[in-house]
């Protein structure tokens, strides 16, 4: 059965009555319309995530540089006021006495890495590679680090406007 306006009606019997009812439906235009709210509302979901895992990996690496400091500072306790040479991973992870292995740490800016890179020698060089940088020996240098300093391989800023490698 049709209606006066080309609509099709159906009779839906209830217990004895019969009803007369528009089948109502979404057309192109209004799922259309749906479709590109939902897109819209979705851009925004994702930009606001990125802000929340960016901030969360800064948390992250800040607590592991805490770590890592941690664990030179007990291996200089333990060694005569001698901090790690050269070869840090192996003295502050083998025998996980210091540290159970080596945090990875993940910037906006970078890979994720848990690399060490090692200063020694006249350097004035930050690699900017991310991961960790370390300081084995005393002689003076550009970085402003003395013997024993572990930060991160950074010179971007952090959320807080803060330059990685200066923390």
């Amino acid at each position: 059965m049709q209606a006066a306006d080309g609509e099709m009606l159906y009779k839906i019997r209830f217990y004895s009555k019969e009803v007369n009812m528009k089948i109502f439906g979404f057309n192109r235009i209004e799922i259309a319309i749906a479709f590109i709210v939902i897109i819209i509302a979705a851009v925004f979901v994702v930009s606001n995530l990125s802000g929340v895992l960016n901030a969360a990996n800064e948390k992250a690496a800040k607590k592991n540089l805490i770590a890592l400091r941690s664990a030179v500072a007990l291996y200089y306790s333990d060694n005569g006021g001698s901090y790690p040479s050269a070869n840090i991973v192996q003295e502050i992870s083998v025998s996980q006495k210091y540290i159970n292995k080596i945090p990875f740490v993940r910037l906006s800016d970078h890979k994720k890495s848990n690399a060490i890179a090692i200063i020694e020698g006249n350097s004035d060089k930050n690699l900017d590679t991310g991961g960790w940088t370390y300081k084995s020996d005393d002689e003076k240098d550009n970085t402003g680090k003395r013997k024993g300093d572990i930060w991160l391989n950074c010179s971007h800023k952090n959320l807080d406007g803060n330059v990685w490698s200066s923390l």
